[in-house]
């Protein structure tokens, strides 16, 4: 499926708008007609971070002056995302559900850029990567959300969903980035479903 993020703003720049891949696996449990459970795990990430930069300063005046910044940008985050949510059925196709989800952050990716300057050959050097990994302290290892839900059966195998969530915890951190904005998650996911079994 996807999930579209509604992201949110720094003066006039937008940051974790748009649409990101979703993937899992869940369950349903039917308790009768009317009313189930649905629970599972689900993949997915937060991307178009723009404004999400981080330089750290080394110097050093051993043997003259030397410098080293090294510039994080992160542009990506990685979540496990695990689901839960009741389901009203007003029929064998159509039902509405409320619910929740935990989400834990897994990685990141981020544009890494390393200046070295040298004050006794006054020779500045650049070096650029990308890298996966996790920065502490830049990004709130756990979120959670709450959920409205509308799930239309297409087959007696194929399914569609659409949630709309709102995200309950800021997920960055405002000391590290020196900023003080409440960023939660808000957007809509779409997911398809198959069945592979019915119990």
């Amino acid at each position: 499926g996807t999930n579209y993020l509604m992201g949110w703003s720094y003066d006039d720049t937008a940051e974790a708008r748009g649409f990101n891949p979703v993937f899992g696996v869940g369950i349903t449990r039917c308790f009768n007609p009317k009313w189930s459970l649905y629970g599972g795990i689900q993949y997915g990430s937060v991307a178009g971070l723009k404004a999400s930069q981080k330089t750290f300063s080394s110097k050093t005046f051993d043997f003259g002056y030397n410098s080293i910044d090294t510039i994080v940008n992160t542009k990506q985050l990685y979540y496990v995302v695990i689901p839960v949510q009741l389901h009203y059925h007003f029929n064998n196709r159509n039902s509405i559900g409320i619910g929740g989800s935990l989400s834990y952050l897994v990685n990141t990716k981020s544009d890494i850029a390393i200046n070295s300057m040298s004050g006794n050959s006054l020779m500045t050097t650049v070096s650029q990567k990308n890298k996966m990994g996790y920065y502490a302290g830049a990004f709130k290892q756990w979120d959670a959300s709450v959920a409205v839900v509308y799930r239309r059966r297409i087959s007696e195998k194929f399914s569609v969903s659409a949630s709309a969530n709102y995200g309950l915890f800021d997920i960055k951190n405002d000391t590290f980035f020196s900023r003080r904005k409440f960023e939660r998650n808000i957007g809509v996911k779409i997911i398809f479903s198959y069945d592979l079994f019915q119990f």
